[in-house]
C-alpha cells in the first residue's frame, strides 16, 4: 500500500512511519524540515499548493495525518494553533479527496473531552467534547475540518483521539516527570490516588496499520486509544523502580494544591502555566478504548507500567 504519513519526523509520526516502512508499505513522510531520509519530503501543510502539488506528483492509497503542533504550556497563539492544525489539517484532506485516497487517518486527541472522567465513568467518544483551550479547540476543529471535506466521498474518515502518548523519545509533561524524579526534585501533589489514562506509542503505530485494512462499519468513525488506567502513585512508582531512585515521603496536600493552581489561573503568565500543570497532575483523566478494541480486537494494547518501563529505558539509554 502507498501510504503518505505527514508529521513523519515527529514522535508520533515518527514511529508510525518507520513502523509502515518496516512491514513493507510504500510510504511517503513529510516534514517541515529536511530530513536525512530521502523518503521524506520538505512540506508546510499549511502551503496549500505545496500540498496540492505533493498529491499531483505522487500517488497514495491512504493517508495518516500527524502533522500539527503539538500541546504547549508556553504562549501560542490561536491563530497559530488554527493555521497549523486546523486549516492544514483541512489542505491535506482536501488534495486526498481531489486525488482520490481511500483512506484517511487522523490524529486528534482526548483533550477535545475537556477532561476525563472526573465523574469517575472514562470518556467515551459519544461524550460531548468541551475542549479546554487553543490546542484542544483547534484538534476538535480538525475533525470538523476533516469531516466537512469528506463529506459525501468514497474516502473513509478514521479519528484516532489518544490519551497522553509516552514511549521510547517521549516529550512533554511525561518527560519531565521521569527528568525530576531522576534528578531528585520530584515533589508529591496530593494522595496520587488519582487515575490516569496513558498510550504507548507503539500502539498507534499498530493501530494505524490496522486501520489502513480493516473493515469499517462506518465509513467515518471516530477512536479514542489508551491503556487500562493506572494510579499516579502507580505510575510514579514504577518510573522511580525503573531509574533506580527513592521518592520523598513528603507531600503536598492535594487542597493547598489546589489553592496554589487557583492563584495561578488568577495572575496569569508563568504562575497560570504552573497551575496547569498543577491542574493536570491532580485530574482524573480516564478514556475508554473499548470502540477500538471493538473495530481491532487483534490490537492487544501495551499495559501502561510496561510503556512506562519502555520511556524509562529510552531515557536512560540517552541520558
Amino acid at each position: 500500500m502507498r501510504v503518505l504519513v505527514t508529521g513523519a519526523t515527529g514522535f508520533v509520526g515518527g514511529r508510525i512511519f518507520s513502523d509502515l516502512k518496516w512491514a513493507g508499505h510504500e510510504v511517503t513522510g513529510t516534514s517541515t524540515t529536511i530530513a536525512d531520509d530521502s523518503n521524506i519530503v520538505q512540506l508546510d501543510v499549511t502551503d496549500k499548493e505545496s500540498v496540492s502539488r505533493l498529491f499531483a506528483e505522487r500517488s497514495f492509497d491512504a493517508v495518516v495525518h500527524c502533522a500539527g503542533i503539538a500541546h504547549r504550556f508556553e504562549k501560542t497563539t490561536d491563530e497559530i494553533y488554527r493555521q497549523v492544525n486546523v486549516e492544514g489539517t483541512r489542505n491535506v484532506a482536501s488534495a486526498a479527496r481531489n486525488a482520490g485516497v481511500s483512506r484517511f487517518v487522523l490524529m486528534s486527541s482526548v483533550l477535545v473531552y475537556g477532561g476525563g472522567g472526573s465523574d469517575g465513568e472514562p470518556r467515551l467518544e459519544s461524550d460531548v467534547t468541551n475542549p479546554g483551550d487553543s490546542y484542544a479547540r483547534s484538534k476538535l476543529d480538525a475533525e470538523l475540518a476533516a469531516m466537512e471535506v469528506f463529506d459525501r466521498s468514497k474516502c473513509d474518515l478514521l479519528v484516532l483521539r489518544p490519551a497522553p502518548v509516552i514511549g521510547e523519545g517521549s516529550k512533554g509533561n511525561f518527560a519531565r516527570l521521569i527528568r525530576a524524579i531522576d534528578r531528585g526534585r520530584f515533589i508529591w501533589l496530593g494522595t496520587g490516588s488519582n487515575k490516569k489514562s496513558l498510550t504507548y506509542v507503539g500502539d498507534i503505530a499498530s493501530a494505524c496499520k490496522l486501520l489502513l485494512f480493516s473493515e469499517m462499519e462506518n465509513r467515518v468513525a471516530v477512536f479514542n486509544i489508551a491503556s487500562p488506567p493506572k494510579t499516579m502513585a502507580n505510575i510514579v512508582a514504577a518510573i522511580a523502580l525503573e531509574l533506580n531512585r527513592d521518592i520523598s515521603a513528603f507531600r503536598v496536600p492535594r487542597v493547598v494544591a489546589s489553592a496554589a493552581a487557583r492563584i495561578g489561573n488568577t495572575i496569569g503568565g508563568p504562575p497560570g502555566s504552573l497551575a496547569r500543570s498543577i491542574e493536570t497532575w491532580l485530574s482524573e483523566d480516564v478514556y475508554s478504548s473499548d470502540a477500538l478494541n471493538a473495530a481491532l480486537p487483534e490490537l492487544h494494547l501495551t499495559p501502561i507500567i510496561e510503556a512506562v518501563r519502555r520511556d524509562v529505558s529510552g531515557y536512560l539509554a540517552k541520558r
